[in-house]
Protein backbone atom coordinates (compact mmCIF):
# COMPACT_ATOMS: atom_id res chain seq x y z
CA UNK A 1 0.00 0.00 0.00
CA UNK A 2 1.35 3.21 -0.86
CA UNK A 3 1.60 6.16 1.80
CA UNK A 4 -0.85 8.22 -0.47
CA UNK A 5 -3.68 8.10 -2.42
CA UNK A 6 -2.72 8.11 -6.05
CA UNK A 7 -4.08 11.05 -8.11
CA UNK A 8 -6.03 9.16 -10.09
CA UNK A 9 -7.69 7.77 -7.54
CA UNK A 10 -8.52 10.82 -5.60
CA UNK A 11 -10.62 11.78 -9.04
CA UNK A 12 -12.61 8.42 -9.17
CA UNK A 13 -16.30 9.19 -9.60
CA UNK A 14 -16.07 12.81 -10.77
CA UNK A 15 -17.57 13.00 -14.39
CA UNK A 16 -15.01 12.30 -16.55
CA UNK A 17 -16.13 15.05 -19.39
CA UNK A 18 -15.76 18.28 -17.69
CA UNK A 19 -15.86 20.52 -20.46
CA UNK A 20 -17.28 23.52 -19.20
CA UNK A 21 -14.75 23.69 -16.23
CA UNK A 22 -11.64 23.47 -18.47
CA UNK A 23 -9.22 25.74 -19.61
CA UNK A 24 -10.60 26.50 -23.55
CA UNK A 25 -8.77 29.24 -25.69
CA UNK A 26 -9.16 28.98 -29.20
CA UNK A 27 -8.90 25.80 -31.88
CA UNK A 28 -5.76 24.32 -30.04
CA UNK A 29 -5.92 23.07 -26.57
CA UNK A 30 -2.23 22.78 -26.32
CA UNK A 31 0.23 25.62 -27.36
CA UNK A 32 3.78 24.69 -28.99
CA UNK A 33 4.69 26.10 -24.91
CA UNK A 34 2.50 23.69 -23.25
CA UNK A 35 3.92 20.54 -25.68
CA UNK A 36 7.36 21.55 -24.45
CA UNK A 37 7.44 18.96 -21.16
CA UNK A 38 6.01 16.39 -20.03
CA UNK A 39 2.85 17.28 -18.64
CA UNK A 40 1.26 13.74 -18.09
CA UNK A 41 1.75 12.09 -14.57
CA UNK A 42 1.35 8.18 -14.05
CA UNK A 43 -1.80 7.31 -12.97
CA UNK A 44 -0.94 5.85 -9.61
CA UNK A 45 1.44 8.67 -8.69
CA UNK A 46 0.63 11.80 -6.89
CA UNK A 47 -0.52 14.69 -9.03
CA UNK A 48 2.06 17.47 -10.37
CA UNK A 49 1.32 20.79 -8.38
CA UNK A 50 -1.31 22.36 -8.48
CA UNK A 51 -0.71 25.99 -10.30
CA UNK A 52 -2.57 28.97 -10.13
CA UNK A 53 -2.14 29.66 -13.79
CA UNK A 54 -4.96 27.84 -16.14
CA UNK A 55 -3.01 27.73 -19.25
CA UNK A 56 -0.15 25.16 -17.78
CA UNK A 57 -2.25 22.93 -15.73
CA UNK A 58 -1.52 19.36 -15.98
CA UNK A 59 -3.05 16.69 -17.92
CA UNK A 60 -5.95 14.86 -16.38
CA UNK A 61 -4.62 11.23 -15.47
CA UNK A 62 -7.21 9.45 -17.90
CA UNK A 63 -5.30 10.96 -21.06
CA UNK A 64 -2.87 9.40 -23.29
CA UNK A 65 0.69 9.22 -22.44
CA UNK A 66 3.31 11.55 -23.21
CA UNK A 67 6.90 10.72 -25.43
CA UNK A 68 9.55 13.14 -25.76
CA UNK A 69 10.31 13.09 -30.17
CA UNK A 70 13.18 15.75 -29.40
CA UNK A 71 15.33 17.75 -27.30
CA UNK A 72 17.90 20.09 -28.06
CA UNK A 73 19.83 20.96 -24.66
CA UNK A 74 22.30 22.75 -26.14
CA UNK A 75 19.16 25.78 -26.66
CA UNK A 76 18.34 25.92 -23.11
CA UNK A 77 17.47 22.25 -22.39
CA UNK A 78 13.67 22.87 -24.96
CA UNK A 79 11.70 20.12 -25.43
CA UNK A 80 9.38 18.44 -27.77
CA UNK A 81 6.62 16.38 -26.62
CA UNK A 82 3.57 14.36 -28.06
CA UNK A 83 0.62 12.26 -27.16
CA UNK A 84 1.09 8.82 -27.62
CA UNK A 85 -1.98 6.21 -28.14
CA UNK A 86 -0.99 4.43 -24.96
CA UNK A 87 -2.37 5.04 -21.30
CA UNK A 88 -1.44 3.74 -17.90
CA UNK A 89 -5.17 3.53 -16.70
CA UNK A 90 -6.13 0.67 -15.09
CA UNK A 91 -8.79 -1.92 -15.99
CA UNK A 92 -12.19 -0.81 -15.19
CA UNK A 93 -11.69 2.79 -15.76
CA UNK A 94 -12.57 5.28 -18.89
CA UNK A 95 -9.92 6.62 -20.94
CA UNK A 96 -10.28 10.07 -22.35
CA UNK A 97 -9.82 10.09 -26.11
CA UNK A 98 -8.50 13.27 -26.58
CA UNK A 99 -6.18 14.45 -23.73
CA UNK A 100 -7.33 17.75 -21.46
CA UNK A 101 -6.18 19.58 -18.72
CA UNK A 102 -7.76 18.79 -15.65
CA UNK A 103 -10.95 20.90 -14.84
CA UNK A 104 -10.54 23.67 -11.76
CA UNK A 105 -13.33 21.11 -9.87
CA UNK A 106 -10.30 18.23 -10.45
CA UNK A 107 -7.31 20.61 -9.64
CA UNK A 108 -10.10 21.61 -6.01
CA UNK A 109 -10.30 17.82 -5.31
CA UNK A 110 -6.34 17.10 -5.30
CA UNK A 111 -6.04 20.33 -3.27
CA UNK A 112 -8.49 18.68 -0.62
CA UNK A 113 -11.26 20.72 -1.31
CA UNK A 114 -14.60 19.02 -0.37
CA UNK A 115 -16.21 17.53 -3.85
CA UNK A 116 -19.26 20.08 -3.32
CA UNK A 117 -16.85 23.63 -3.08
CA UNK A 118 -18.35 25.63 -4.86
CA UNK A 119 -16.01 29.11 -6.05
CA UNK A 120 -16.92 32.22 -7.24
CA UNK A 121 -15.85 33.86 -10.34
CA UNK A 122 -14.71 33.26 -13.77
CA UNK A 123 -13.52 29.23 -14.80
CA UNK A 124 -9.93 31.20 -14.99
CA UNK A 125 -10.39 33.28 -11.20
CA UNK A 126 -11.21 29.80 -10.13
CA UNK A 127 -7.99 28.22 -11.28
CA UNK A 128 -6.14 31.24 -9.60
CA UNK A 129 -8.10 30.67 -6.47
CA UNK A 130 -7.34 27.28 -5.93
CA UNK A 131 -4.16 27.23 -7.31
CA UNK A 132 -2.73 29.48 -4.77
CA UNK A 133 -4.74 28.17 -1.48
CA UNK A 134 -2.94 26.27 0.67
CA UNK A 135 -4.67 22.51 0.84
CA UNK A 136 -7.78 22.72 3.43
CA UNK A 137 -6.53 18.94 5.20
CA UNK A 138 -2.81 20.98 5.09
CA UNK A 139 -3.95 23.55 7.19
CA UNK A 140 -6.48 21.47 9.51
CA UNK A 141 -3.19 19.51 10.41
CA UNK A 142 -1.37 22.74 10.97
CA UNK A 143 -3.94 24.65 13.19
CA UNK A 144 -4.38 21.46 14.91
CA UNK A 145 -0.90 20.76 15.68
CA UNK A 146 -0.93 24.22 17.40
CA UNK A 147 -4.06 23.90 19.20
CA UNK A 148 -3.07 20.89 20.75
CA UNK A 149 0.78 22.06 21.21
CA UNK A 150 2.19 18.82 19.58
CA UNK A 151 3.38 20.63 16.72
CA UNK A 152 5.25 23.10 19.25
CA UNK A 153 8.75 22.44 20.20
CA UNK A 154 11.13 24.44 22.43
CA UNK A 155 13.90 26.57 20.33
CA UNK A 156 16.95 26.18 21.48
CA UNK A 157 19.38 27.73 19.04
CA UNK A 158 23.11 26.39 19.82
CA UNK A 159 24.27 29.91 18.90
CA UNK A 160 22.72 33.12 20.13
CA UNK A 161 21.98 34.89 23.15
CA UNK A 162 20.68 33.22 26.33
CA UNK A 163 21.72 30.79 29.21
CA UNK A 164 22.11 27.94 26.45
CA UNK A 165 23.71 29.35 24.12
CA UNK A 166 27.26 28.44 23.04
CA UNK A 167 29.63 31.23 22.60
CA UNK A 168 31.27 31.96 19.18
CA UNK A 169 34.90 30.99 19.17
Amino acid sequence: MTPYVSHGEALRGLPLHAEVDTYRRGREPFSWWYMSRNRKRPWARPAFTVVANWRHVTLHPASPLMRMVWNNRQDGSKQGWEFTSHYDVPEGYDRLEKPRRLSWRECAVLQTFPRKFQPVGSVEQKYFMIGNAVPPLLMSKIVRGLVTGKALVENRPEYGVGPNARQWR
